[in-house]
């Protein structure tokens, strides 16, 4: 009777143990993981929203995974967000850029052209000079 009474002791103590580790599985294990699978595709610049449907699934909850997940998901949509400003902010600044090429390219030919009338300019007077050289040495 005693053995049998140990023996029902060490399969209660066994069962108990069972159910507890299951318990803190699904209320802790398999939370903590899904955190952490997000936070490493977080780490890899992966913000993809669709990926993230095993953790928002604890996002609701009112402990601390709750809290936790709240704020990763308040964390990728500012990531999110500030990702979209700067993508914005460096098409705004390629768009500048060729404007400036464009311009500084017409300023360029602009210049040849000066340069070329001046040249055209200067040695029109210098044929000026030239000719009047030869009406004055003429007369001389």
């Amino acid at each position: 009777m005693v053995i049998f009474s140990i023996v029902l002791a060490i399969i209660g103590i066994v069962v108990l143990v069972v159910i507890l580790s299951l318990f803190v599985r699904r209320r802790l294990v398999i939370p903590i993981g899904d955190v952490s699978d997000t936070l490493a595709r977080f780490a890899d610049l992966d913000l993809d929203k669709d990926k993230g449907a095993k953790v928002r699934e604890h996002q609701y909850r009112t402990d601390e995974i709750g809290s936790m997940v709240t704020s990763l998901a308040r964390m990728a949509n500012n990531l999110r967000d500030m990702v979209g400003k700067i993508n914005g902010a460096s098409q705004s600044v390629a768009a500048t850029s060729e404007e400036l090429t464009a311009t500084a390219q017409n300023t360029a030919h602009s210049a040849t052209q000066v340069r070329d009338g001046i040249h055209g300019i200067a040695e029109s007077a210098r044929v000026q000079v030239s000719d009047t050289q030869t009406a004055l040495g003429s007369y001389g």
